[in-house]
């Protein structure tokens, strides 16, 4: 996908970002007369002929248009231009959780503000049995407002009958659970985690912890082990 370029309805205006697994464009909707966000595969990951992005990125529309809530990015559309998947959805121009972050910590209204909106599409999300695996400043997205979306579902997974799913082995290191890391099984207690490692950094304007492998994080949560 390039810039200037069209299919469907849209025509891609900028790049705006990348992930691990995906790229990131502003694009317009000609129908509707509205800005949109793209979200397609990353280049060297569509082309390396693998097929676990793809499931993921599927996996990820799929999950995303199950949910409807009003602090959960919502999905607009969802198809394949030239062998390659996109997600189109809602564009939001108040950066991140992660850029109010850069100065430091926040005021404890803000934090209780962002928390209990935060909270809301979480709790929203287990209710209806998909644990979100990658919650992290950078995936709360900001409106013009500094309302919150929770976005980024590539990670996100839907748990069983008995409650419980598959850990897919993925995640942001200094965000993760333990279990994330040690266990072949998770519920719904690791984004409770994750959520609690957001708070102390709004609060404090730092992680409470840091390492740069798996194992020297896992010591330092687990001292015992």
């Amino acid at each position: 996908m390039d810039i200037g370029s069209e299919f469907s309805h849209y025509r891609v205006v900028e790049h705006i970002g990348r992930g691990g697994m995906a790229d990131v464009w502003s694009a317009r909707d000609k129908r509707l007369n509205r800005t949109v966000a793209i979200k397609t595969i990353a280049r060297d990951l569509s082309t390396d002929n693998s097929t676990e992005p793809i499931k993921l990125f599927e996996r990820e529309a799929q999950t995303i248009a199950q949910l409807e809530h009003p602090h959960i990015l919502p999905i607009y559309d969802f198809g394949e231009h030239e062998g390659q998947l996109y997600i189109a959805m809602r564009y939001v121009t108040g950066g991140s959780l992660e850029n109010m972050l850069v100065d430091g910590a926040m005021s404890t209204s803000e934090v209780v503000r962002q928390a209990r909106n935060i909270a809301s599409a979480l709790d929203y999300a287990h209710t209806n049995h998909v644990i979100h695996l990658d919650l992290k400043p950078s995936n709360i997205l900001m409106d013009s407002n500094a309302s919150p979306y929770l976005a980024d579902f590539g990670l996100a997974t839907v748990l069983g009958p008995e409650g419980r799913a598959a850990n897919p082995g993925y995640g942001t290191l200094l965000y993760m659970a333990p279990e994330q890391l040690t266990a072949g099984e998770l519920d719904h207690r690791a984004d409770i985690y994750s959520f609690a490692i957001l708070v102390f950094q709004m609060l404090t304007g730092e992680l409470p912890f840091d390492a740069t492998t798996s194992l020297a994080l896992k010591q330092l949560q687990c001292p015992d082990d």
